[in-house]
């Protein structure tokens, strides 16, 4: 794997994790912060 397709795998898997976070943040009626 190259540097650049590594960096933009890992752009994409954060993008994934932040919008499940958020998501998750929503459906729940008080944040976790565990």
């Amino acid at each position: 794997m190259t540097m650049r397709r590594l960096r933009r795998w890992k752009d994409l898997m954060m993008t994934y994790y932040v919008v499940c976070l958020i998501i998750l943040w929503v459906v729940n009626p008080r944040p976790k912060l565990s």
